[in-house]
């Protein structure tokens, strides 16, 4: 499917921008999950979601990237090699896709 394989090559741009793989201006898009106290979500690899009311900006990069990253089980989010991410990727979209 067109939409899954979007959310892929999406994601990983997310992947590489957060782990420094991928180039600085989608890094500065993108801003990690801070509380202001210690709770059990705070090591979980969230992204911060900017509030936006129109329609045109549900579709930007800063919108739709930590949306859709923030679906991603933590085990998928905190995960430190490439290639086993791009696997699980993977088996998660098809997953929800076919399930």
């Amino acid at each position: 499917p067109v939409s899954q394989r979007i959310e892929f090559k999406l994601l990983l741009l997310v992947y590489k921008a957060i782990n420094g793989l991928g180039p600085k201006y989608i890094s500065n898009l993108l801003l990690c999950y801070e509380l202001s106290r210690h709770l059990r979500s705070s090591g979980s690899g969230l992204l911060t979601v900017p509030r936006d009311r129109t329609k045109h900006g549900e579709a930007a990069f800063s919108l739709y990237a930590p949306v859709i990253w923030n679906k991603l089980p933590e085990s998928l989010r905190s995960t430190t090699s490439l290639n086993f991410f791009k696997s699980g990727l993977k088996t998660f979209l098809f997953t929800n896709v076919f399930s």
